[in-house]
């Protein structure tokens, strides 16, 4: 199947290039329309319309039909001038014309009686109202794109701007961003694997790009919150490109709110940072108005450290002399077999196990602060983030009817992350690296088959890679550097114990960086690596009254991903009297492993879609937009058979399913696992291991179902009432469809035998069980089955695809020139949304063992996925914009809205917590966990009036104009209220104890009383935990999201000096400052549990304080 999906692709690409005429992406591209009348108001009909490129020279030209309309399609985004040529007419020229990534505009031409050798010039500008559609949405020009203070430097910040789109957020008319997609040059940005951005440009190749919520035409697929399209700058007729540097260090930033106070000098300490932005565009002719090219690349260096302090062993301790040590710490360090103390608390030399010496001498460095006996180890630790990316584009003019384009994107990202404490640090090996790499390249053609007939076709690959754990050369072998006789291949068949994970000690004195433990461990290595191929074909027939849209979107998605597991041991001060003492006699008291494979998965699936629309123009004040999409999914195949899951009604025989166990009399019995037929491993455990328990196997290779009923009809209406393009009316209705990522379905691979099969033994509390020395036979041949069985996961099998209807009304009006405001309502219900319930819930008891009560009495956990959910949004959206003119540009946004949830969200795990009671899902009707009531989100870009050029002081002396002009102030201010808080109590506090996501709520007092009148949820608790007291062996009544988290308010500024130094040559001096006045911001994860009081109420976390940043670019 890969190889013919390989060779369509291939065969599509060779097609393109020999039948159709290269182009633009139809996604990233605008359209533009418009009518031609004489002085009469009389249409005109033969008229020639030429589009000219004012950057490229590439004309576009179109004649007008018997009603005098003009059609011209799947233009780039840029600046044109216009020009309408026709016998007895003078020659109509209007210049400044701006056209914007997907956007369909108007434009009427007005003819007069002369000449056609006579020409009138006009300067126009596309209108901003939105006249011939119901899409809510907003475009960022590359102005903005380039001249508001980014932190990061990341485009996707500006997301959250755009009307529909929540403050702060990327979450779009209530639907979480797990919906969203992002489209560049009309490829698509999200992996498949974790429904993630693939590879974001580099910002200073971005044209432009649009932000569309709630309403698209039949060409939009794949989700139904919030759709981006974005397009990459290409080169010109001439040659042009910045370079630029951003600098930050921790002097200009403001301390971490909850950083402590140093008593010594009266202030919180800030962590180390040098960090460098640095990067360079450059376009320009390769042939002119033929050939063009554009590239770029950027780095990113952040270099870093951490201090900690903390105890580690000395040179005398390693050696069994803990006598200082347990007379600083108050201890007796005893025989743990005979239980009589050792002589001044020493461990004779031939009492030490010679793995432990030797893992000390492998493992830690020594103290370097041996003043201090409980402080003796103090260490800056550096770690590193570097990025780079790379971008090039070329385009070439085939024709006046051809045009071509290709793009080729890189990203590689490192991380260099130290441990998170002292004992890490006191390892050797105690770094983890993190790294990304991600590759894009695209191919985008047009073909304009007749002056009424245009074809596009976009070809683009995706892929991603990225790996955690630690490095290669720290621990993946130290089981056997260490003599434990658990290197592969000794070990039996099917193990896999090449790594020790970590050595967790706890005891009182080595207490690291205030924890009781000395851990040191190396993450265990894990990649996940996603790839997507995608065609698109579009074509596009205008007649008469009708533009109609047809099109085509086939993608094939691939995913692996990779988790090794590592044996750990704990010392937990059981035996001898201390961890420490525990860890040099060589007796842990727990030891846990996989005793399996690496957990491998390699997914695939292909996504198939069709769409049919027109944009009919129903009177020459109406336009009426009708489409139909169908799209579907095939079923994840996992070409292992790995991902079986948990069927409660295993046993019963049904059909498509080879029965291989019995199911007892007590249906509590019952139950079991369903594998698809190409599993080869499933069959050998439970014939050897469980015998006791059925499985399936069934008559396919997925475990899923296709969802084909995923029909997406689309309507909507543009009517403007007055007959110009200054007031508009829009509606709207439409079905989308939401496609989960890949890592859905992955996650459930390692928890379903016999992929995944982990021991984890405790010994005696009070006799030695367990040595070094027999490690690997412990793990190997004390492992519970019962236990490595007990947690398993199900997924519905009807794979049903979520969907979201979504309706919206809106009035729009050109206020004045390039200034619009708008009034919108936007609505939506989601169905099928995927809800994680607990089907191992007791049903509620005040006076039985839950363990008595669960339904499935041979499994302790099953966590349950299905598609059970709901969704509700209402929100009324007011916004205001004004498109940069006479030095100003601005956009503000305003949204009161509710978002209710019933059971579930859109991604994996629902609502981002499982359903509590599936025995009383009525109570389930609250207000989502994406819920924000008020919204308000605004950026300005003021060039100041002084200078050269300007309306003050233009005529000033020319050393003191390059003093007083070109400045220019920007800002983003972003502004909500907060999500709303979890409630929940313990679940043992109810008498129901068994699963994993059964809860208990508490007893809500009333309202009036939720609220501390003085509290602010740091110093004091923002609410009262005596308002909501745990219940008594009960449910407990309050609702669920009843509270509110903190809000978000956040202001950033940049400022501005460009100086022009030659006619092609500036200088651009930029100072940005994120949240300029250190408002400190506080974290969403307010304690929300009343059987906690110490934190109910309360957060010990906020986001970023002030950072300041210095800036210079250099334009040629």
């Amino acid at each position: 199947m890969f190889l013919r999906m390989n060779t369509f692709l291939m065969l599509g690409v060779a097609a393109a290039l020999v039948t159709v005429e290269p182009g633009y992406a139809q996604k990233s591209a605008a359209d533009l329309v418009g009518t031609v009348r004489d002085a009469s108001g009389g249409v005109v009909q033969g008229v020639e319309i030429t589009l000219v490129d004012v950057n490229t020279g590439v004309s576009r030209s179109a004649v007008t039909n018997d009603l005098g309309v003009y059609n011209l399609i799947s233009i780039p985004a840029g600046r044109y001038t216009l020009e309408a040529a026709f016998t007895g007419f003078k020659r109509k020229k209007i210049e400044g014309i701006i056209l914007e990534v997907s956007q369909r505009t108007r434009i009427d031409i007005q003819m007069e009686l002369g000449q056609m050798s006579d020409t009138v010039e006009v300067t126009g500008s596309a209108p901003l109202v939105n006249t011939e559609s119901p899409t809510i949405g907003q475009v960022t020009d590359q102005k903005a794109i380039t001249q508001l203070p980014l932190n990061g430097r990341d485009f996707t910040q500006l997301i959250g701007l755009a009307p529909g789109v929540a403050a702060g957020t990327n979450i779009g008319v209530g639907i979480p961003n797990s919906a969203n997609r992002i489209n560049v040059d009309g490829g698509n940005d999200i992996e498949p694997f974790t429904g993630l951005v693939s590879l974001t440009p580099i910002l200073d190749t971005l044209q432009e790009f649009k932000v569309q919520v709630g309403q698209y035409s039949a060409e939009y697929g794949l989700g139904g919150a919030v759709v981006v399209d974005a397009v990459t700058r290409s080169g010109t007729n001439q040659i042009h490109g910045s370079a630029w540097e951003f600098h930050r260090n921790r002097a200009l930033d403001a301390a971490p709110f909850f950083a402590p106070l140093n008593p010594a000098t009266g202030q919180k300490p800030k962590a180390p940072l040098v960090r460098n932005q640095y990067g360079f565009v450059l376009g320009g002719p390769i042939r002119k108005n033929r050939t063009f090219a554009f590239g770029a690349y950027e780095a990113l260096k952040l270099p870093g450290s951490q201090t900690f302090v903390g105890n580690i062993p000395t040179a005398a301790e390693r050696n069994g002399d803990l006598s200082n040590y347990a007379r600083v710490f108050n201890k007796t360090i005893r025989d743990p077999f005979t239980k009589d103390p050792f002589p001044n608390n020493v461990i004779p030399a031939s009492r030490i196990d010679p793995i432990s010496k030797k893992a000390l001498a492998a493992l830690f460095v020594d103290p370097n602060n041996t003043s201090n006996p409980t402080r003796n180890f103090v260490i800056s630790q550096p770690s590193r983030t570097d990025n780079y990316n790379w971008s090039s584009r070329v385009d070439h003019v085939l024709t006046n009817k051809h045009n071509i384009y290709g793009r080729f994107s890189l990203a590689n990202q490192y991380l260099n992350r130290v441990a998170q404490n002292a004992g890490g640090m006191a390892l050797k090996y105690g770094d983890v690296i993190t790294s990304y790499r991600g590759v894009q390249t695209l191919m985008g053609v047009t073909s304009t088959l007749s002056p009424t007939l245009l074809n596009t076709l976009t070809v683009s690959y995706n892929r991603s890679f990225s790996r955690s754990g630690g490095r290669p050369d720290a621990l993946d072998d130290f089981g056997g550097c260490l003599g434990l006789g658990i290197k592969e291949p000794q070990c039996r068949p099917n193990t896999h114990l090449g790594g020790l994970a970590g050595i967790r000690i706890d005891q009182t004195g080595y207490n690291l960086s205030g924890q009781t433990t000395l851990s040191v461990s190396a993450a265990p290595p894990s990649y996940a690596v996603g790839q997507t191929y995608q065609l698109q074909d579009n074509l596009t027939w205008i007649r008469g009254k009708h533009t109609y849209k047809f099109g085509i979107d086939v993608q094939r998605h691939l995913a692996q991903n990779y988790i090794d597991g590592w044996p750990s041991t704990r010392f937990e001060a059981g035996y001898s009297g201390d961890g420490f003492s525990d860890f040099l006699l060589g007796i842990p008291n727990v030891v846990s492993g996989r005793l399996d494979v690496p957990t491998t998965s390699d997914l695939h699936n292909m996504y198939w879609a069709g769409y049919a629309q027109t944009d009919w123009k129903l009177t020459p004040n109406l336009t009426v937009n009708l489409g139909m999409r169908y799209e579907v999914a095939t079923p994840i195949v996992e070409i292992h058979g790995y991902p079986g899951q948990f069927d409660p009604l295993l046993g019963t025989g049904r059909p498509g399913e080879v029965q291989k166990g019995d199911c007892p009399k007590n249906p509590r019995f019952c139950g079991g696992i369903l594998y698809p037929n190409n599993n080869t491993a499933a069959k050998d455990f439970y014939s050897r291991l469980r015998p006791d328990i059925p499985y399936g196997i069934l008559n396919s290779d997925s475990v899923f179902d296709t969802d084909s009923n995923n029909w997406a009809p689309r309507f909507g209406l543009a009517w403007r009432p007055f007959g110009n393009t200054a007031t508009v009316v829009r509606a709207g209705y439409g079905i989308n469809y939401y496609f989960k990522p890949l890592l859905n379905f992955a996650r459930f691979i390692g928890q379903i035998p016999p992929s995944n099969i982990t021991a984890s033994l405790t010994a005696s509390p009070t006799v030695p069980t367990f040595t070094w020395d027999t490690l690997s036979q412990n793990l190997l041949g004390g492992v519970n089955l019962a236990q490595a069985y007990e947690t398993n996961t199900a997924v519905g099998r009807e794979n049903l695809n979520p969907y979201i209807q979504q309706w919206s009304l809106s009035v729009a009006r050109e206020i004045a020139r390039n200034t619009v405001v708008e009034a919108e309502y936007v609505g939506s219900k989601s169905t099928h949304t995927q809800i994680s319930i607990d089907l191992e819930v007791a049903p509620f008891d005040r006076t039985t063992a839950p363990a008595t009560r669960i339904p499935f009495a041979k499994f302790a956990q099953l966590a349950g996925y299905y598609y059970g959910g709901w969704g509700s949004y209402q929100g009324g959206i007011f916004s205001m914009r004004r498109r940069h003119s006479s030095g100003l540009s601005f956009s503000g946004t305003y949204t009161w809205s509710k978002a209710m949830g019933g059971g579930g969200g859109y991604a994996q795990g629902g609502d981002g917590n499982a359903l509590s009671n599936i025995f009383d899902r009525g109570r389930f009707k609250y207000p989502s966990g994406d819920d924000i009531s008020h919204s308000f989100s605004s950026y300005v870009i003021y060039d100041l009036p002084f200078g050269p050029g300007r309306r003050l002081a233009s005529g000033a002396p020319h050393w003191a104009g390059h003093f007083i002009g070109g400045w220019q102030v920007s800002n983003i201010l972003i502004a909500r209220t907060g999500f709303p808080v979890f409630m929940q109590v313990n679940r043992a506090l109810c008498n129901n104890t068994t699963g994993f996501a059964i809860r208990c709520f508490p007893n809500r007092l009333g309202t009036a009383g939720d609220t501390n009148p003085l509290g602010n949820g740091v110093d004091s608790p923002k609410y009262l935990a005596a308002n909501f007291p745990v219940p008594d062996n009960a449910y407990g009544n309050s609702g669920q999201n009843v509270l509110r988290n903190n809000g978000l308010w956040n202001n950033d500024w940049a400022l501005i000096k460009t100086t022009q130094i030659r006619e092609q040559l500036r200088l651009e001096f930029r100072f940005e400052a994120f949240n300029v006045f250190n408002h400190p911001t506080f974290a969403t994860g307010m304690g929300g549990n009343s059987g906690a009081p110490a934190t109910f109420g309360r957060t010990s976390t906020a986001g970023e304080p002030r950072r300041l940043q210095f800036g210079l670019k250099l334009h040629y």
